[in-house]
């Protein structure tokens, strides 16, 4: 089943194949993302889901297929490259500075301004002060937005799963990305931190952020997402709206393991 897309296309993935020392992670699978929204990414665990953000972010090259972004082909940049054309993401295993403090690892999520070199350094110190002023009040904004504003001096590394979690989604927003990826938010939350992140989360959508996320709760799934694409073995074998989703016997053998029959 196929949704009706009337928005533009912000991120398109055609034909995208990826193998493992001969096992196929992801299969032919072709999917669009238009602007605005929020997506999930489901499946099975080994379906494939954190295979195909590593290829989109640049972390793996494709076997075959492209990815497309805002217009422009990104199969084969580096992850910097990509971040700076405005894609950003999370990890499954939060990717934080364990020794700087929270502060610390937000402000280096935005991009060097082009004030910020040696010549101005030793030139026009006061642009070089200036700039390091507005990235960390910018910073604060995030850290205020997510419930973290006071444990900005304390180390990232003592903070707990959940408060990882909203400084790693506070680094990404720094980059002011058009498309978030997020692996796994909900994982290793409590009930009231997993709220927390939806709510989050619909504030980024709100904020005009397209967000696809890769998630194993189905509850969060119906409750966040507007559409939601299913992996089987590297494959897509369901795409729509949560309910309808659901009730689809492809997606509900991939998940119980055995044939459902479908209402006549």
């Amino acid at each position: 089943m196929a949704m009706n897309q009337t928005t533009a296309v912000l991120l398109s993935v055609g034909g995208l194949a990826r193998s493992f020392d001969g096992i196929q992670a992801v299969t032919g699978l072709s999917f669009d993302i238009t602007s605005g929204g929020i997506t999930a990414l489901i499946g099975p665990n080994g379906a494939g889901k954190t295979t195909v953000f590593n290829v989109i972010t640049g972390f793996l090259p494709p076997d075959k297929g492209c990815v497309r972004f805002a217009n422009a082909e990104i199969t084969h940049r580096r992850p910097d490259q990509i971040a700076r054309m405005g894609i950003g993401r999370t990890f499954q295993d939060c990717k934080v500075f364990p020794q700087l403090p929270v502060l610390d690892n937000v402000i280096l999520g935005f991009e060097d301004a082009a004030n910020e070199t040696l010549a101005v350094a030793l030139m026009r110190r006061r642009a070089m002060l200036d700039s390091e002023v507005d990235k960390s009040k910018r910073a604060c904004a995030l850290l205020e937005r997510v419930g973290l504003i006071g444990k900005k001096k304390d180390l990232a590394g003592n903070l707990s799963c959940g408060q990882r979690k909203l400084l790693e989604l506070c680094r990404v927003q720094a980059l002011n990305p058009k498309l978030i990826l997020l692996d796994e938010p909900m994982a290793g939350l409590s009930p009231s931190m997993i709220v927390t992140m939806t709510e989050i989360i619909r504030g980024l959508r709100e904020s005009g952020k397209t967000v696809v996320f890769i998630e194993h709760n189905m509850k969060v799934v119906m409750n966040l997402s507007e559409r939601v694409l299913v992996l089987n073995f590297g494959q897509l074998i369901a795409d729509g709206p949560p309910e309808a989703v659901r009730n689809d016997p492809a997606v509900r053998h991939a998940y119980l393991g055995r044939k459902t029959s479908s209402a006549s």
